[in-house]
């Protein structure tokens, strides 16, 4: 039988997520004592030592990161499990976790799905649609088996399916002094408030090809690491913003946003769907992501 128990798994995975002992317990939901003596018993049982104290923060030993990575993976089996026994009655074999990183946008979720359903009945799709935050090691982790994205072909640890093309577009709101315009340059946005989900610049995005591509960039921006939240600080006259068309499309239809071309030829972006290169052929994963090439493929986007 092993030494440690689900409970020095659960452990291992949180304390390398939250680094602190107080931040810890609090996931945990137990007292820093509890926690305390429970890194105490999993290294007696194991007769090694597991965590360094530096500062307020655990380091890790190599004994420690070895039990992490693989409390991850085994948490992660576990969880799918779970998760197929529970649709067992209704005929399901597998379950695939899917998220659209960045964007809440599942509107072509309901028509997918019952397309889906009729050519694989035992596979089901689980949304995660609080994981889009470093979705791609989430996906190499094996916590999520298909991440959404628009941007460059990947390169290391995920295979893409082509979706479909975007543009990113300028979203104002509407009476906005930019409505009616052709289109909008990187001067246009000087005097404007630039609001973003991430500082960082990505190949393919606005940062090279319209601030660097035009020389000039805004000299206000507000970082909030949401789109929800630009969305709505748009609709209230705070800020305007740059993203993807396909991505804020419930808003443009119901007129709450306005969707203005990017530069005078527009900026096209490509929507994919990332496969870990460690989901093999025939793969449940790679049945889906192949499902929603062609279903994407049918439909333009």
């Amino acid at each position: 039988m092993p030494a440690l128990s689900l409970q020095h798994l659960q452990m291992f995975v949180v304390l390398a997520d939250q680094n602190t002992l107080a931040l810890a317990a609090e996931r945990l939901r137990i007292t820093q004592s509890a926690l305390t003596h429970r890194i105490r018993e999993a290294e007696r049982r194991l007769g090694v030592s597991l965590f360094e104290k530096s500062g307020r923060r655990l380091r890790p030993t190599a004994a420690a990161q070895i039990l992490t990575d693989t409390a991850r993976r085994v948490l992660a089996d576990l969880d799918e499990a779970e998760r197929i026994a529970a649709a067992s009655s209704e005929g399901i074999r597998h379950v695939v976790r899917l998220t659209v990183g960045n964007y809440n946008a599942y509107h072509w979720l309901p028509d997918f799905l019952a397309w889906f359903r009729d050519r694989q009945p035992g596979i089901a799709i689980e949304i995660e649609p609080n994981a889009a935050d470093a979705a791609l090691d989430r996906l190499s982790e094996g916590v999520l088996d298909i991440v959404i994205l628009p941007g460059a072909r990947p390169v290391g640890l995920a295979d893409a399916v082509d979706l479909f093309d975007d543009q990113l577009v300028v979203a104002v709101w509407p009476g906005h002094p930019f409505e009616g315009r052709t289109h909008i340059g990187a001067r246009d946005f000087r005097d404007q408030v630039y609001l973003t989900y991430s500082l960082s610049s990505e190949p393919g995005f606005e940062a090279d090809r319209l601030w660097a591509a035009e020389g000039a960039s805004p000299l206000r921006k507000r970082n909030l690491g949401s789109v929800d939240a630009i969305c709505e600080l748009i609709k209230a006259q705070a800020g305007i913003s740059v993203l993807s068309r396909w991505g804020i499309s419930r808003e443009i239809a119901a007129g709450s946003l306005i969707a203005l071309p990017a530069t005078r030829g527009g900026i096209a972006v490509p929507w994919r769907a990332l496969v870990s290169r460690k989901s093999p052929a025939g793969s449940p994963a790679r049945l889906t992501a192949a499902a929603l090439g062609d279903w994407f493929a049918a439909r333009e986007g």
